[in-house]
């Protein structure tokens, strides 16, 4: 038995490097609640073209900053396809429970343009 799959993983909203990296939601979370790793995740924004903290400015008031200056941009995420691969028979057993859909496939049509635009992918018929 090959992979299932099972839809979408919830949509979300990314922040994009001025250098046009993503941002991790996790290393975003070290910078705002001060935890460990949260320099070397502010390092990785400066070293994408951000100034660096001004004086006196917390590491949260200075993420708002940036995204409203435009350095760091907003940019929604619609999920990602999901799909699941029952290895053992206990897995298999499991994964019958489990939704499936038909596979996506590259939805032609939409090659011209903006290919990045969504549906690139339409469900298989």
């Amino acid at each position: 038995m090959g992979s299932r799959y099972v839809g979408r993983s919830s949509p979300r909203t990314d922040l994009v490097l001025p250098n046009g990296r993503l941002m991790s939601m996790r290393a975003l979370s070290k910078i705002r609640a001060g935890d460990t790793g949260r320099r070397y995740a502010m390092n990785q924004i400066v070293s994408a073209g951000a100034e660096p903290p001004r004086a006196a400015e917390d590491p949260p008031d200075w993420l708002v900053r940036l995204e409203r200056e435009g350095i760091l941009r907003r940019q929604r995420h619609p999920g990602n396809d999901v799909y699941v691969f029952p290895l053992a028979k206990s897995a298999r057993l499991a994964a019958r429970a489990a939704p499936a859909f038909p596979y996506p496939v590259l939805d032609r049509a939409c090659l011209q343009g903006d290919v990045t635009a969504l549906p690139l992918l339409a469900l298989a018929a």
